[in-house]
């Protein structure tokens, strides 16, 4: 009887850690949304401006919730070659975020409107096959869209860089520890390839989800006192 009643106090507190588990998740999930429509800049903009509200208001209206979801937070992969298979390459989707950008790397922009095929600095070898490979990956996603979304090639170091950055959200003003938990591959970035890679991104002036996230608990946790 005393090992039932064990197991039963076992398995109920299993059960709350998954709900407030999934609770946490479902949250995050929402705030980002939230972040992306009220900061991000393919939808801020528009909130910002009276004349554009209510053709937004229409948009979101009308659009599946695959396409507003999509609207509101961009997509964003890499092509890079298959680490088993020289001959192979590999599509990879990654979080919408500036230090996503290395110069080592060929990342799609997908904002549904509009693709963009960036160019790292540093690729130097079969760069013409990874391009042509991510104009394949375009032709493939953008198979069955209406109209076709406008396309086109950018490079790195270069003032063309604002239409990508423009849709990343700002990881570079996180810390170390917030930056290598949305991209675990940053913990084998050099310390000094890192701070290059952070310092060309200074002139964003948008706020980092989580610094977002930190002047709401400053703001509405202590009203809630009240």
């Amino acid at each position: 009887r005393g090992i039932n009643a064990e197991y039963g106090k076992q398995w109920y507190q299993r059960r709350v850690r998954g709900i407030q588990e999934a609770v946490k998740t479902l949250i995050e999930e929402y705030l980002e949304k939230l972040y992306f429509l009220l900061h991000g800049p393919i939808v801020s903009r528009m909130l910002q401006q009276r004349d554009l509200q209510y053709y937004l208001l229409h948009l979101l209206s009308r659009a599946s919730v695959t396409a507003v979801s999509h609207l509101v937070k961009a997509k964003l992969y890499r092509i890079s070659y298959h680490p088993e298979e020289s001959t192979q390459f590999r599509v990879s989707e990654y979080p919408p975020v500036t230090l996503a950008l290395r110069p080592d790397k060929v990342v799609v922009l997908d904002t549904l409107t509009d693709i963009y095929i960036w160019i790292g600095s540093q690729i130097k070898e079969k760069k013409e096959e990874l391009l042509d490979q991510a104009k394949m990956f375009v032709e493939q996603l953008t198979a069955d869209r209406f109209p076709a979304p406008s396309r086109a090639v950018l490079l790195d170091d270069t003032a063309s860089n604002r239409f990508v950055d423009c849709y990343l959200m700002p990881l570079h003003k996180d810390s170390l520890g917030l930056q290598s938990t949305v991209l675990p591959e940053l913990n084998e970035v050099s310390a000094d390839d890192l701070r290059q890679l952070t310092a060309k991104f200074n002139h964003i002036t948008l706020k980092s989800f989580n610094q977002w996230l930190e002047e709401i608990r400053l703001t509405v946790i202590p009203s809630l006192a009240y």
